[in-house]
């Protein structure tokens, strides 16, 4: 999903080569654009099986 990848770019921290922090847009301050986009990723996954 580009729009995600966009996003972790954009605003995630590496914290080290094993951790990657995306906490300020998933968890603290959620993105509504970004759940509904991911929402329709997950349901159009499942809708095709």
């Amino acid at each position: 999903m580009e729009l995600l990848k966009d996003k972790i770019i954009q605003d995630g921290i590496a914290v080290n080569e094993h951790i990657l922090k995306v906490d300020s847009f998933i968890n603290h301050q959620v993105d509504p654009k970004l759940m509904r986009e991911m929402g329709k990723d997950i349901a159009d996954h499942f809708i095709r099986q």
